[in-house]
């Protein structure tokens, strides 16, 4: 299972246990699953996501567009590779209706090649 994944669940699961909070989370590839039921429970929950496929991010923010109530008081939270497979464009015009209420947001880059330490090319010998 994809680090990510686990660290979304638990983040949710965390902050679903702060009575002043309400948290949803939203798993999407190429259709937006709504799996807010199972934030309370992370096993639960990453037993309900399944990794991969051709990612459809815009959707995901239109979804989560719909259940914001209090834009100001709003943070959406994006954990993805942000390759986005569909037309740029339809991305880009849901960030912009998401932001423009004054939600806030932020992404999470998520990485599909495994971490490791940063290399330099090497430089040629100087004589």
């Amino acid at each position: 299972m994809e680090a990510s994944t686990i660290w979304s669940a638990l983040t949710a699961s965390v902050l679903a246990g702060a009575a002043t909070l309400s948290t949803h989370f939203l798993a999407f590839s190429t259709e937006v699953v709504d799996l807010t039921g199972h934030v309370h429970d992370p096993l639960s929950l990453l037993l309900e996501v399944n990794v991969g496929g051709r990612t459809h991010i815009a959707a995901g923010l239109r979804h989560a567009r719909s259940l914001i109530t209090v834009p100001t008081r709003t943070l959406v939270v994006v954990t993805s590779d942000f390759e986005e497979g569909p037309p740029l464009g339809g991305l880009l015009a849901e960030v912009r209706a998401l932001v423009t209420p004054a939600a806030t947001s932020w992404g999470a880059r998520v990485s599909t090649t495994p971490a490791g330490p940063a290399t330099r090319p090497a430089s040629p010998a100087s004589s």
